[in-house]
């Protein structure tokens, strides 16, 4: 788990909630500690979905080279024709073939965020070349949602700017999580402080990629931190609300009918109920729910979006070792690749630890 000094028991933004207050060790201006009770095994990831069957399609991936109807079958809820390889922001009836099975390759490095400050919730847009994030500021007083952009996905992210336009989207100092929705034009995101109810759900929309995201003035709901949409946006998963009845830190899960309501009332994740574990992110065929747990970045899978998640796996190359631990997961739309947040050992000379946003595809 991640401290920051005087700012709480969390990445940033409760990318990493603490469960119980308990601290192995130091980090970003705090202390480093395992949120989750070590649940979960050592197990590979690898070939978990075989026993599901066959592969799912999703709308307006990564890879579509000319919009049409692809192999999958079926229209687009949120993708169209692809003019670049990028995802799309149109209703048309492109689809991509989807794999979410088998292990991540070795992690790679984009960028590393300056001395004393801490990354996370970090979301990217379904073509993979936008990037937001949380970056918090020594203090724990100067948190922001940052934007990064890349022009091809070769390319390593940097650290990017401040987004304008939602500095003041949060009360200063308020810890801040967020996500895209899947055409990248939405992002999802709360607003809140350490060991608070939870906080009320806003979105942020804008018309095309180049524009000004604006705050809809509209609540939709209240849920738990670090929230996560569906490819139809109609489920939401999340780092469970602050409950003081109980021993570590869960998932939960909030639904409704239309895109235009707020979300229901917090549930369980089915199959889930009892694992200790944070900032989830669902695949886009919703089988597959990674998530961050016991220092390691772990994933449960369900035959279909109906039914319950099995025993979740942690990932053999996201596990903690003498360099450091993932955390705040977010897959891509194409399921082939997890963005991450590392925190490296404490560095004794500045007496923090770095913090690097990082890659890895399957």
């Amino acid at each position: 788990m991640v401290k920051l000094g005087g700012f709480g028991c969390a990445i940033a933004a409760c990318s990493i909630a603490c469960s119980g207050g308990s601290n192995a060790g130091s980090a970003a201006a705090g202390g480093t500690g395992d949120v989750s009770g070590g649940l979960g095994g050592n197990a590979s990831a690898g070939g978990v979905l075989s026993a599901f069957g066959g592969v799912n399609s999703a709308a307006g991936e990564k890879g579509s080279t000319g919009g049409g109807n692809s192999t999958g079958g079926g229209s687009s809820t949120g993708g169209g024709s692809s003019t670049g390889g990028g995802s799309s922001t149109g209703g048309g009836a492109a689809q991509a073939t989807l794999n979410c099975k088998g292990e991540f390759g070795a992690p790679r490095v984009h960028f590393e965020a300056d001395s004393g400050a801490a990354l996370s919730s970090p979301t990217v847009t379904g073509d993979e070349l936008e990037l937001i994030y949380t970056l918090a500021m020594p203090t724990g007083t100067d948190v922001r949602f940052m934007r990064s952009q890349r022009a091809s996905v070769s390319e390593p992210f940097t650290a990017g700017a401040p987004i304008s336009e939602l500095v003041t989207a949060c009360e200063p100092g308020l810890r801040r999580t967020g996500a895209f929705s899947p055409d990248g034009l939405s992002l999802y995101f709360v607003c809140y402080a350490e060991n608070t109810d939870a906080p009320e759900l806003r979105v942020a929309r804008r018309t095309e990629r180049s524009a000004t995201f604006l705050v809809d003035r509209m609540r939709y709901g209240t849920v738990g931190p670090s929230p996560a949409v569906s490819r139809d946006e109609l489920e939401l998963f999340s780092t469970k609300p602050v409950d003081p009845n109980l021993n570590g830190v869960r998932l939960a899960r909030y639904t409704r009918t239309s895109r235009e309501q707020a979300f229901g009332a917090l549930a369980d994740v089915l199959g889930l109920e009892s694992v200790n574990g944070t900032t989830p992110t669902p695949s886009p065929d919703g089988l597959e729910l990674i998530f961050y747990q016991g220092n390691s970045i772990a994933a449960a899978y369900r035959p279909s979006p109906s039914e319950a998640f099995g025993t979740p796996v942690s990932f053999t190359t996201l596990k903690q070792d003498q360099g450091g631990y993932f955390a705040s997961p977010e897959i891509s739309r194409d399921c082939r690749t997890v963005y991450l947040i590392h925190v490296a050992p404490i560095d004794p000379v500045t007496a923090t630890s770095p913090f690097s946003l990082m890659s890895a595809s399957r």
